[in-house]
């Protein structure tokens, strides 16, 4: 019988490796699949996770894992995607491209991965309440580009969201679609309160170009 290990000194929670995921149209974000912890989405390079809701955050920069990241739901929408922003559960991730990609199916950018969705559960959000690109630096992944849904939608979002979490893999899994074009699927550990999406991965030129597509 082996030992068992001391406790970890480290207070922060491991993050599941992403596997891989799609980036946005004519950008070269890498993003992947991960896993959503507390508030918001949080697409990293080659990992997608949620942005802490903990209580760590303390300068209000908007970065960081404290709960200062980003601004909260609101009532009335302020911006307008270019196509709809769409939160869809995933149904079945299948090996190898999509024989037949479109809304329903979405083949990741290596070529080896199919996820079919399930159109019929999905969040369709055609305003946002805010999107803006802000500081990173503290956690490493430089500019975040961070999408505040409104206050109906953040509250359609945490249902969703709850409901997936209590599925078993690939259908706890939440996929993220800009128009047709897969932005990222990663895992829903839990429902997500808040209403605060975050997309990191990107150069500063990428992330603009998104806030543009996002209606910013």
């Amino acid at each position: 019988m082996q030992p068992t290990p001391p406790p970890s000194d480290d207070p922060t929670p491991g993050r599941p490796p992403g596997e891989g995921g799609e980036k946005p149209r004519g950008m070269g974000a890498a993003v992947a699949l991960g896993v959503l912890v507390v508030l918001g989405l949080l697409l990293g390079v080659f990992a997608l996770g949620l942005a802490d809701n903990g209580e760590d955050g303390e300068d209000g920069s908007g970065s960081g894992n404290g709960d200062t990241a980003g601004e909260q739901a609101v009532p009335g929408g302020g911006v307008t995607p270019e196509e709809p922003l769409r939160l869809v559960p995933v149904e079945e991730v299948l090996p190898g491209a999509c024989e037949d990609p479109g809304r329903d199916a979405f083949t990741t950018p290596d070529g080896n991965t199919c996820l079919t969705v399930a159109s019929d559960e999905e969040l369709v959000v055609e305003e946002l309440a805010g999107v803006e690109t802000v500081d990173g630096s503290q956690q490493g992944v430089g500019t975040v580009v961070q999408v505040t849904l409104v206050e109906s939608d953040a509250g359609a979002m945490a249902d969703l969201t709850g409901e997936v979490a209590s599925r078993s893999d690939p259908g706890n899994r939440l996929a993220v679609v800009l128009g047709e074009e897969l932005l990222m699927a990663p895992t829903v550990a839990e429902r997500l309160e808040g209403g605060t999406l975050q997309v990191v991965g990107v150069s500063d030129e990428e992330a603009e170009e998104l806030v543009d597509r996002l209606g910013g």
